[in-house]
């Protein structure tokens, strides 16, 4: 405290010695302006180095010029906190001070930006005595295309083309499978029936080739004619009122097929297999082979994935919030371009797989045969494209620069 400034006692409000508190006046009397320095003493601003320096002499702007250092002038100057005391003062000096260091780490990340830019601009500059291509990583700016791999695929059906649309259904659901799920089910339903039969009410007649039929078509049928639950496909009242339904298979009767319907011998079932989709892949095996054998595709295919919608339990479901179906199981599909005809898929298992591996198992037997296959940033890469023009494939696609082997100009 000043010797010419006698002591004073500061009360809640502003007060001094009991009296409300006077504005500072300058030598003419007259009340001092608003943005006058405060009365308490003020400390002195922690000052940034400003210039960073660059390559061969170049500057950096002021970094003062970058952070938003508002608050701290405000606060050097005076400004609103003028003229107060008390708690209001002493509230007012802690968000000057905080004004402050948030202005100090705001210069500090402008200075940390300006430095990383710098940075990555010299690893990015043309290295010295390169000529016009990047000899090092084998990138060069010769806009030459490479040279085209011969097609020797024969596209269009292997098989007779039936005249019918049932002929083209029954040529991937054929008898052999039908014969084959009803062997399975009714293994199935003997097994609750001789395992478990006093925690099951059973209620059980053997199915025949016909039921197995009839009980496919409904359940398609169903995935087309959507209503909000299964009872009311058998509804007798409007507007649910569906008679094909009940004509062809009584309520009762479906639910019993569709409880003990079955893929997979479960005696034969072995214990603590790492196949997780051991149940079903009699089938996955059976589609995929009739998808390959089927149809020849023509030259340009289609790598991409596709998410079955599923919400219940299942250790390898996966989720993607950015997704418009966010739960569900994911495949992996190679496609032919044109039509949309699925040549071969995958379903990922959670397992580590590299994604090479996958793609590599979904070209399977269209290698070396000068196909040209499109996909996104997420499948391709530059050692991949490499591997596979060495097995005479094309690729075309987006690519992300972060991938290995990405040129650096990029």
């Amino acid at each position: 405290m000043n010797e010419e400034c006698p002591a004073m006692t500061i009360s809640h409000g502003g007060r001094v010695n009991g009296k409300p508190k006077e504005r500072p006046k300058d030598q003419e009397g007259e009340a001092a302006p608003h943005d006058m320095k405060p009365w308490w003493p003020s400390t002195t601003p922690v000052t940034l180095s400003s210039e960073v320096e660059g390559e061969e002499g170049e500057t950096v702007p002021d970094l003062a010029e970058i952070a938003s250092d508002s608050d701290t002038n405000s606060y050097e100057s005076g400004g609103d906190y003028a003229g107060t005391s008390g708690r209001k003062g002493r509230r007012y000096l802690q968000r000057g001070v905080r004004s402050r260091s948030r202005a100090r780490r705001q210069q500090r990340k402008g200075a940390r930006r300006v430095s990383r830019s710098l940075s990555s601009s010299r690893s990015r500059s043309p290295r010295s005595g390169g000529g016009e291509g990047d000899e090092d990583e084998g990138w060069s700016r010769d806009p030459t295309p490479p040279t085209a791999l011969p097609f020797e695929g024969q596209p269009g059906m292997t098989c007779p083309i039936p005249t019918t649309p049932l002929g083209f259904f029954q040529l991937f659901v054929s008898f052999d499978l039908l014969f084959y799920l009803m062997i399975e089910t009714n293994s199935y339903a003997n097994f609750m029936r001789n395992d478990m039969l006093k925690t099951y009410n059973f209620n059980w007649t053997p199915c025949t080739l016909t039921d197995i039929a009839q009980y496919l078509g409904i359940v398609l049928w169903m995935g087309i004619i959507k209503l909000p639950e299964m009872r009311m496909y058998w509804a007798r009242c409007k507007p649910y009122s569906m008679p094909a339904f009940a004509m062809t298979m009584s309520r009762q009767k479906f639910k019993a097929l569709g409880k003990y319907f079955h893929f997979f011998n479960r005696r034969a079932l072995p214990r603590n297999t790492p196949d997780k989709l051991l149940l079903i892949r009699p089938i996955m095996e059976y589609t995929h082979d009739k998808c390959k054998a089927m149809y020849t595709p023509e030259k340009h295919l289609s790598l991409d994935e596709g998410k079955l919608k599923w919400k219940g339990r299942l250790n390898f479901r996966t989720y993607n919030p950015k997704k418009p179906t966010k739960y569900g199981i994911k495949f992996y599909f190679l496609c032919e371009s044109k039509s949309g005809y699925v040549l071969s898929f995958d379903i990922y298992r959670g397992l580590y797989s590299s994604l090479q591996d996958t793609i590599f198992k979904l070209m399977g037997q269209h290698l070396d045969k000068g196909y040209h296959v499109y996909m996104d940033n997420y499948h391709n890469s530059v050692p991949l494209v490499e591997e596979l023009y060495s097995r005479g494939t094309h690729v075309s696609g987006t690519l992300r620069v972060t991938r290995r082997g990405a040129p650096t100009v990029l």
